[in-house]
């Protein structure tokens, strides 16, 4: 099983925060799940997008400081990726 994690997070490269460390945690539980769990970790709140939907089973989003309703293009981009998604 694939697993596609979409990172919100918008941190600072090169700052590790106490924020920064929820998307290894989230790797490792995702990971415990099942032994055939395989996850793909996507930036969003960077810019780093999946190619193609279709190349995970699963997508997960984290949370984020943003919010949904700011301009910023990446959360436009998530928001249409959702949309599609569902």
């Amino acid at each position: 099983m694939k697993i596609g994690l979409l990172n919100a997070y918008h941190f600072v490269k090169g700052e590790q925060t106490y924020q920064t460390q929820y998307s290894p945690m989230a790797i490792k539980y995702l990971k415990s799940l099942a032994d055939d769990v395989e996850v793909c970790e996507y930036v969003v709140a960077q810019g780093e997008f999946p190619e193609d939907m279709q190349s995970c089973d699963f997508w997960v989003i984290t949370g984020s400081p943003k919010s949904a309703y700011d301009n910023d293009e990446w959360i436009e981009k998530l928001t249409q990726f959702i949309c599609t998604a569902h």
